[in-house]
């Protein structure tokens, strides 16, 4: 709060005249007459007043009083910070993605929040402007068109339900540029920043975009990743798990492993503040199926407390290492991972008459007519997938294309490289991790076969060491033999699209999903025996049952889990979501100043009215005058009040004509 004129303030002291005024009263004493009516002329003559007298309540003089203070307070031009001005034509975007559950130590999630944020704004809403509102997760769903109906705006927003993944403005965005053109127009974003950057989206509106934060603390142990195998041999398993905690202060926790509703194995954890802690738990008994991780955690959000595992089937997927020598940090983790059989080639030669589902080479040139699926470690000088031009001593990971499937979950920016093979990125391939515009990992599709190349030696780094390591290999060996096994993800996050390709002559299938509800699907025309599955919003497991006609032919089982730390991390967060355009978050952004002199001159003008009136009119409790020959009062004609002084100026004769 504050004035623009304080000096105006002193204006005030004109409530001393107004009130010495009603001090000025007329001295008065009772004088019994038989009639009032010989003494209404004198009454009007006389204005001798006696200054000083005992101030009684009046009505009068308060209303004075509170005009004068209303028009100075007026001059003084006071103001108050508040929320910047919106726009008459709002487009709402809230945020509902799984951080949006947190309940942040309290009964109302985040989401109940927000959604009391958008009542105000339609509440605000200008008489002739309207709003457009949309959810946002990992796709935008439009809950209202542009309308200025407050009713149909209040029952769009509580259709908005949370979901479970990760949160993508950019497809929400997408509908702003029609709004541009309309006058006066502004994007709300409603959620509490745990999101990635709109990119280009946001850069290139012409509209103000700003965002109003919801959210308090970040006290959440999450499971960020899992991953499970099957021996080839033995069919036994085992079942990596991570932990993060995202709080303050470390955190203990009890890690279960159930198959279904059997408990397999529990472990204590130790999670340090802001820091990891992985396990391995195993061997697993070869008959158990989908696996369920479960950590023992009273946070602000339960939604990734749980994480679904299916540890494979075995020997479906055939892989063949050649490589310069040994390399023990890689043949390690090729066995570790689910459904593969690996065949170190002889002398670098492939046996004779073998197909292979996956070719790995570490540190040696595929040949030229190489078939199938390739993985190329540490490239040589001489090879047929990318030019190498040099060495990069200690590059750092300063870049990395978190939308990739072979990036999922995986973290490379704390990876520590001694030296990399410097090349080029070719058409065909997309960077997934780079150093200053270095790639260091590249994935593509030439020649209609999946390749990726790593740029460095693996014995040259510390990604070995790292927690990420087996999930990047999971994650290389998934993306480039998808159709191993049942052709089906391990895993995929919530919102995502699941193509299940219809083989053994199957044609449809059904999907339950965690909530037991079943949904029957055919493949559409020119899709090639593909049925897309999108009803991916939900955590859990999936079964598909592949059909034909009624018979089923082939069952299989994915998962969908959260894995994210954006999402896990709860801590609230002010993005900057657009190079130049205004940015405000609730309780830390740049206030507006509002100015509330005109009400305050109505209200002045109003009351001075008001007393206008009851002085001509009549205030209440004041006698009117009577009308000419109208008789007096009886009480007038007992007791009359005269001023001061009157019958001594009149004499004798002035009482002889009150007799």
């Amino acid at each position: 709060m504050g004035t623009l004129t304080p000096l105006a303030l002193g204006l005030l002291a004109l409530a001393a005249p107004i009130v010495a005024l009603y001090m000025l009263k007329m001295r008065r004493r009772d004088q019994v007459v038989a009639s009032t009516f010989l003494w209404e002329q004198a009454l009007r003559d006389v204005q001798a007043n006696a200054p000083w007298q005992r101030l009684r309540p009046n009505l009068l003089l308060l209303l004075q009083l509170l005009a004068l203070a209303a028009l100075v307070a007026a001059l003084a031009r006071p103001f108050w910070l508040g929320a910047p001005p919106l726009g008459a034509n709002l487009v709402v975007i809230l945020d509902v993605s799984g951080s949006m559950g947190a309940t942040d130590g309290g009964d109302a999630t985040r989401l109940e929040r927000a959604k009391a944020q958008v009542r105000r704004l339609i509440d605000d809403l200008p008489a002739d402007g309207q709003m457009t509102l949309l959810a946002a997760g990992s796709g935008a769903e439009v809950l209202q068109a542009a309308t200025g109906n407050r009713a149909a705006l209040r029952e769009a927003l509580d259709r908005a339900r949370g979901r479970s993944g990760t949160t993508d403005f950019r497809e929400a965005l997408v509908a702003v540029p029609a709004a541009e053109r309309l006058p006066d127009t502004a994007v709300v974003i409603v959620g509490d920043g745990g999101f990635p950057d709109p990119g280009a989206a946001a850069a290139d509106l012409r509209v103000p975009l700003r965002f109003i934060r919801v959210g308090e603390r970040s006290e959440n142990l999450a499971i960020t990743a899992a991953a499970g195998r099957r021996a080839a041999g033995s069919g036994a398993g085992e079942l990596f798990v991570r932990v993060q905690n995202f709080g303050q202060v470390e955190r203990r926790t009890l890690l279960s492993i159930y198959d279904g509703q059997t408990l397999v194995e529990a472990r204590a954890l130790t999670v340090p503040a802001g820091g990891e802690a992985g396990t391995t738990i195993g061997p697993l008994p070869p008959a158990v199926g989908t696996l369920r991780a479960e950590i023992d955690a009273q946070d602000d959000l339960a939604l990734d407390n749980r994480a679904w595992v299916r540890p494979g089937a075995a020997g479906k997927l055939r892989v063949l290492l050649t490589g310069a020598g040994p390399n023990t940090f890689l043949e390690r983790g090729l066995a570790l991972q689910p459904n593969l059989i690996v065949d170190r080639a002889q002398g670098g030669a492939a046996p004779s008459g073998a197909d292979y589902d996956l070719y790995v080479y570490d540190g040696v040139a595929p040949p030229p007519d190489a078939r199938g699926p390739v993985l190329l470690l540490n490239p040589p000088a001489e090879n047929s997938l990318v030019p190498v031009t040099g060495a990069l001593d200690r590059p750092a990971v300063t870049g990395q294309d978190r939308e990739h499937p072979v990036m999922k979950d995986v973290d490379l920016g704390q990876v520590r490289i001694a030296q990399t093979a410097a090349f080029a990125r070719p058409d065909w391939a997309r960077t997934l991790a780079g150093s200053d515009g270095a790639p260091l990992l590249i994935a593509g599709e030439p020649g209609g076969r999946r390749v990726a190349v790593l740029g460095f030696a693996l014995q040259r780094s510390d990604l070995p060491l790292t927690l990420n390591f087996p999930i990047l290999l999971a994650n290389l060996t998934g993306w480039l033999a998808p159709e191993a096994g049942t052709g089906l993800p391990d895993q995929v996050r919530p919102g995502e699209v699941v193509p299940i390709a219809l083989r053994g002559g199957a044609d449809g299938v059904t999907v339950a999903g965690p909530d037991g509800r079943e949904r029957r699907l055919a493949p559409a025309a020119g899709r090639n025996n593909t049925v897309l599955f999108p009803n991916t919003d939900q955590v859990g497991a999936y079964t598909v049952r592949e059909l034909q006609g009624d018979r089923e032919v082939r069952r299989g089982v994915f998962t969908v889990n959260l894995f994210s730390a954006d999402e896990s991390n709860l801590a609230p967060r002010d993005p900057a979501l657009a190079g130049g355009a205004p940015n405000e978050a609730a309780g830390g952004a740049e206030r507006a100043r509002r100015e509330i002199w005109r009400p305050l001159l109505l209200a002045g003008l109003a009351v001075l009215a008001l007393e206008w009136w009851l002085f001509y009119r009549g205030t209440p409790g004041r006698r009117r005058p009577a009308r000419p020959g109208a008789a007096a009062p009886a009480r007038h004609r007992a007791r009359f009040r005269l001023p001061a002084g009157l019958l001594r100026r009149g004499g004798r004769g002035a009482r002889r004509g009150a007799a």
